[in-house]
């Protein structure tokens, strides 16, 4: 009885580690807080009710309807938007970068 208790406890720590050794992917850790972070700003701002009242005729006025919605709106959504916006282009940015193996810097 004592044995199986040991192994529980040890097989436990095992699947602990391999886990926060999956979760320390970097790449996962920023699609967490993008998902995160969407998920927050989907509760606090009803993006239905934007995409019904948004003018699609005309590009210009769609840019002053998003300009001006974004300067009316509570700060902690602003917050949230530029968070999102933010880290998605920084994780494309990462996305698309060359990696050491194709980066032409290192050909000398």
């Amino acid at each position: 009885m004592n044995d199986r208790i040991l192994k529980r406890n040890i097989m436990r720590r095992v699947y602990f580690a391999c886990l926060v050794r999956k979760l320390k992917n970097p790449l996962l850790l920023k699609t967490g807080a993008i998902l995160v972070l969407g998920t927050t700003t989907l509760i606090l701002v009803s993006v239905k009710d934007i995409m019904i009242n948004a003018p699609w005729t005309n590009p210009m006025s769609l840019y002053q309807f998003s300009t001006h919605a974004f300067m009316h709106t509570e700060i902690m959504v602003k917050l949230l938007t530029i968070s999102v916006v933010g880290s998605g282009i920084w994780i494309t940015r990462k996305a698309f970068a060359p990696t050491d193996e194709t980066s032409f810097a290192n050909t000398a």
